[in-house]
């Protein structure tokens, strides 16, 4: 079973800005155009062979608000021309512009599409050659502490597919239930302290995007 990332970048027509905005009265969803929502992508995704595992809208931060994230799974990849003649309406210009092909670890624990809503960051990570049965054994280990403190849940841990062994590249996939929890999740557990710092012992680096679940 694999999963994959896509992120899809929708063109912004400076001359007709209206007929891109949404009806939302909110500062992230109002550059949403009206006919994109979860529903819309979650059949696109099925008529090009996929399940939809979640979809995301940006303009929190790391992601631009002509661009959506979506994840899913199958059997065999998907195709992307596929996927975006599905979900482009007439008159529309879609683009991929990020694919990551993507295999599950420990998590995620099921197939089962995302549903809840809240703050949800996926964390792109670098890690040491030959480090990912250790850091990912690390992140289990600590996970129950942060999970408990912070009203969050660590959804996903995928690792990349590369072409080259310099470093292993994960992907996680967070949720918090709000920003607060996020903010307060910084703060490790003294009891925990040295299983974190063995873990950034083993990252090169990691940066992250912050996403609403699309409605």
């Amino acid at each position: 079973m694999s999963y994959e990332y896509v992120v899809v970048e929708f063109l912004v027509d400076e001359q007709h800005p209206g007929e891109r905005l949404g009806g939302c009265p909110d500062m992230e969803r109002i550059y949403f155009p009206a006919w994109l929502n979860h529903k819309t992508v979650e059949n696109a995704v099925a008529r090009a062979g996929g399940r939809l595992w979640g979809a995301w809208y940006g303009g929190m931060f790391g992601l631009a608000t002509n661009r959506f994230i979506v994840v899913s799974s199958g059997e065999s990849v998907l195709a992307q021309d596929d996927l975006i003649q599905a979900l482009a309406p007439k008159g529309m210009t879609l683009t991929i512009v990020d694919y990551q092909s993507l295999t599950p670890t420990i998590r995620p624990l099921s197939r089962t599409p995302i549903t809840r809503f809240g703050f949800f960051v996926f964390r792109w990570l670098r890690l040491a050659p030959r480090s990912l049965d250790e850091w990912i054994g690390l992140c289990n280990e600590t996970w129950p502490n942060f999970q408990q403190r912070s009203s969050s849940e660590c959804l996903a841990v995928w690792e990349v597919d590369r072409d080259d062994h310099l470093a292993e590249e994960v992907l996680m996939c967070t949720w918090y239930e709000d920003l607060y929890s996020w903010d307060h999740s910084r703060e490790v557990d003294s009891a925990d302290a040295p299983k974190w710092r063995r873990r950034a012992e083993l990252e090169y680096n990691h940066w992250g995007i912050g996403a609403r679940r699309m409605r």
